[in-house]
């Protein structure tokens, strides 16, 4: 009878194995780019903002997995990840830069084309005088979402309650903007 010892490898290549098939970049996957309609809707979706601080100034390239902020499905393709949160609370963590670094403008439904969307992160910008999209409750797969500090007014849509794979929700304001109320959640 073998020792565990004697299976250690086999057991440590095994996960590693697995591991580059849900994370690594193989020579399968070297030519794959995201999908045009994938491409499009985040193209939609940056026409309504304005960006003063060019951080979308990537988007212009045919593969938007190669776009900043973007994050693809290493098997897939997909467009899983949209983090655009503000970078500049990293630097300085008081928020006096959030007005020069802040995304702003009206956040267009195309997004609901990226139907593999997990992540999705647009905290610390200025979506001023606007409330959270509703079609954000159509985002089936989303398990993450940060709005907080982003600017939004208004009642929280119940819709977001049909986020069932949703395991993070954050609406908090740290530096005031907008006011989100609660008065249509039971």
């Amino acid at each position: 009878m073998a020792s565990a010892p004697a299976f250690a490898p086999l057991i440590l290549w095994t996960l590693l194995v697995f591991q580059s098939f849900e994370f690594g970049h193989s020579e399968a996957f070297a030519n794959v780019s995201c999908f045009g309609t994938e491409r499009e809707a985040l193209l939609k979706f940056r026409q309504g903002l304005s960006d003063h601080s060019k951080r979308l100034f990537s988007w212009t390239s045919k593969d938007c997995c190669e776009w900043k902020g973007v994050g693809c499905s290493k098997k897939t393709s997909h467009v899983f990840k949209l983090d655009l949160r503000n970078p500049c609370f990293e630097t300085y963590p008081d928020g006096s830069c959030l007005d020069k670094s802040n995304l702003a403008g009206t956040i267009h439904a195309s997004l609901v084309e990226l139907k593999h969307l997990k992540y999705l992160d647009l905290s610390l910008n200025k979506f001023s005088r606007q409330e959270i999209p509703q079609f954000f409750g159509t985002l089936q797969r989303l398990e993450y979402l940060n709005l907080s500090s982003a600017g939004f007014d208004g009642n929280i849509p119940h819709h977001l309650g049909n986020l069932s794979n949703l395991q993070c929700l954050d609406l908090a304001s740290r530096f005031g903007g907008g006011s989100l109320t609660t008065d249509n959640l039971q």
